[in-house]
């Protein structure tokens, strides 16, 4: 027995050929999906690409290097003069006055000295310096007391009423400091002005310009006197 194929039919060859497009036309489809495409995002509006950086002409480069080398080459001098005020040395702060004398001998010296140097010798019952800084008694008794700058003295004027030194007297046992509340000032004083001597018995005193110096030639003890200092010596 003969048998014989059949032949498929234009029919189903068709319907075939358009399964397999279709099938491939998904499987495109879903890879399409499944790898999606980034879309450019536009720049916003009034951004613009980063500016380029400003280049340095050679001028300009000198100027800056002849700044740099000024500014490490300054000191603090050339900063200017300072205007503040210079503190006032001695005036109620206890530091000695420079080149004042420390004993008896020095300070027979400097009256001496401002004798024969032709300073004015005076002889007054009492007397003040320029701006009344300094007073000085020679009635009843010898005493110079200042107006302001009292020297503060702990040792001294640890059972004193007052608690600086503003005054000195000649006593009997010599050159004494005194914590003074009280004053020996009384109007009419003869202001004398440096550089000068004055005399009172066996008392002689030095007005100078950085205070008074005043001997007891009776007991050979002496004192200086300024605004912020004081010495006693014998």
């Amino acid at each position: 027995m003969i048998t014989r194929s059949r032949r498929p039919r234009p029919a189903v060859l068709a319907a075939a050929a358009l399964g397999a497009v279709l099938a491939g036309g998904l499987v495109t489809g879903c890879d399409a999906a499944e790898k999606p495409v980034a879309t450019p995002v536009p720049a916003e509006a009034g951004s613009s690409p980063a500016a380029a950086a400003p280049q340095t002409t050679p001028a300009a480069q000198e100027t800056s290097s002849a700044a740099a080398e000024e500014a490490s080459t300054a000191t603090p001098g050339d900063a200017g003069p300072s205007t503040a005020a210079p503190a006032s040395a001695g005036a109620g702060s206890g530091k000695p006055v420079v080149d004042r004398p420390t004993t008896y001998a020095e300070a027979e010296a400097e009256i001496t000295d401002q004798v024969t140097s032709g300073a004015s010798v005076k002889a007054v019952a009492r007397f003040s310096t320029p701006g009344d800084a300094i007073y000085c008694l020679f009635d009843g008794f010898v005493a110079c007391e200042l107006r302001v700058g009292a020297i503060a003295d702990p040792d001294i004027c640890a059972n004193a009423l007052g608690d600086a030194v503003g005054r000195i007297e000649f006593t009997d046992q010599g050159a004494l400091p005194q914590c003074n509340t009280d004053t020996i000032r009384e109007p009419g004083a003869t202001t004398i002005a440096p550089p000068a001597v004055v005399t009172a018995g066996a008392v002689t005193c030095a007005v100078e310009k950085i205070g008074v110096t005043c001997v007891d030639e009776s007991t050979r003890t002496g004192f200086f006197l300024a605004p912020g200092d004081y010495a006693t010596f014998s």
